[in-house]
C-alpha cells in the first residue's frame, strides 16, 4: 500500500503531461514560479491575467500539479525573469546517455560556447519546435 505522500507523487505525475520528468524536477518548476512571481510582486491572478490563463493554471504550476506549457514557459521566462533553459526539466531528465552521441555531444559543445542571451534563444526556439512537432 502506498503512503499518502507517494499517493501525492503519483497523482501529480498523472496530472503532468510529461510523466517521465521526476517528481523533483517538477517542483523544482513550481519553486521558480512561485519565486519569480513574488520577485515581481504580482498575484496568482495578475500573473494569470498577463499570461491569458486561468489563475488556477498558475495555482496548479506553483504547486507542481502540472507543468506550463513551452510556449507558457517562453512567456514565464521573460515575465518573471527566469533563464528559460531551467524551466525546461525535460532536457535534464534524458541524462547523461544523449551526449554519448557525438552528434548532441558536438551540438551541446557548441551551444555552450555561446553568449547566455543567445543561447537562451536558441533553446526556446528548440523547444518551441520540438512542441510543435509532437502536436502539443
Amino acid at each position: 500500500m502506498l503512503s499518502a505522500s507517494e499517493r501525492s507523487v503519483n497523482l501529480i505525475l498523472l496530472r503532468t503531461p510529461y510523466p517521465h520528468i521526476g517528481h523533483c524536477a517538477v517542483m523544482d518548476v513550481a519553486q521558480l514560479v512561485r519565486d519569480g512571481r513574488s520577485r515581481a510582486k504580482m498575484s496568482q491572478r495578475d500573473l494569470a491575467k498577463r499570461l491569458k490563463v486561468a489563475p488556477s493554471a498558475v495555482a496548479q504550476w506553483e504547486t507542481g500539479a502540472t507543468l506550463p506549457s513551452i510556449a507558457r514557459r517562453v512567456d514565464l521566462s521573460r515575465l518573471l525573469d527566469i533563464p528559460f533553459g531551467d524551466l525546461i526539466p525535460e532536457a535534464r531528465s534524458t541524462g547523461e546517455g544523449a551526449l554519448r552521441d557525438p552528434q548532441i555531444l558536438a551540438i551541446v559543445q557548441q551551444l555552450l560556447k555561446l553568449p547566455e542571451p543567445v543561447r537562451e534563444a536558441v533553446l526556446m526556439q528548440a523547444a518551441a519546435t520540438v512542441e510543435a512537432l509532437e502536436g502539443r
